[in-house]
């Protein structure tokens, strides 16, 4: 389901139903609607009423609400709001809303594979259990979390200066892009900006973001996600990770996309 850039890059009723018809039009029968919040690669929370939106949709079609939230604690500018809360009004149908979530993003621990599902269907939970016998969390693993989750000071405390760098580091980010003429989507949590290069592609289509692509890696030597391998409708959004370069490494980066600006035009 494509959102433009023009919507914010934000679920809407009107589309949702727009993918609806065209999925059955082509003979495929929509089992559920996945959702993530904060999004990737945008960066933007769901809001309550756009959630109650996508409650009704799921509700109207007869189909499964998967909410993935495995950034939720890496909102960095308002607040989270998670699909659980909504659930909680009583109004819909608990057996066909299902949450996850997993240790990789807000801690920063992927290694250790561990992810959660949150449901009351028992037919999810029984297939889930099926599962977990070939990919286990380790009793190692499980002794470390116990022993890390159980400290709820430091939890805290990890969380919020985490929520602190994260804020500090976009706020940098769009300070260099916009001093360099480039624009991002609005982003409020997840550790990337949804980074607007439209500008520099030679040709408005995928061959052009491809090419500029390899000139990003090759030439500035900076790694980005191009918007065909995030399903982008529109050619020239990329996907620029700022969580894992210190502040040193931000004024490099610019220095290069700044070079490459000025090679481009």
């Amino acid at each position: 389901m494509p959102c433009h850039s023009n919507e914010g890059f934000t679920i809407s009723r009107r589309a949702l139903e727009k993918a609806f018809s065209q999925t059955q039009r082509r003979g495929i029968t929509v089992r559920g609607l996945l959702v993530t919040s904060p999004g990737n690669p945008v960066g933007n929370v769901i809001d309550p009423d756009t959630f109650r939106s996508l409650f009704d949709f799921a509700r109207d079609k007869h189909i499964h609400l998967v909410s993935d939230e495995v950034y939720a604690a890496s909102v960095y500018n308002g607040s989270f709001v998670s699909a659980s809360q909504i659930l909680s009004s009583g109004e819909y149908d608990h057996n066909l809303v299902h949450i996850i979530y997993g240790l990789s993003k807000d801690f920063g621990i992927a290694g250790l594979r561990v992810g959660i599902l949150y449901t009351a269907n028992e037919k999810v939970l029984s297939a889930s259990r099926n599962l977990t016998r070939f990919c286990g969390v380790s009793s190692h693993t499980q002794r470390l979390l116990v022993f890390l989750l159980r400290d709820k000071v430091f939890i805290k405390s990890y969380l919020d200066e985490n929520k602190k760098r994260l804020h500090d580091r976009y706020n940098a980010v769009v300070e260099g892009l916009q001093k360099a003429g480039i624009s991002c989507a609005e982003s409020n949590g997840g550790l990337y900006c949804w980074v607007d290069f439209r500008s520099l592609l030679m040709s408005n289509n995928s061959d052009g973001e491809k090419e500029l692509w390899k000139r990003l890696l090759y030439e500035a030597k900076l790694n980005t996600t191009p918007g065909i391998a995030c399903h982008c409708s529109e050619p020239g959004w990329f996907r620029l990770c700022f969580a894992n370069i210190d502040e040193e490494s931000v004024d490099t980066v610019f220095t290069r996309l700044g070079l490459l600006i000025r090679r481009i035009k």
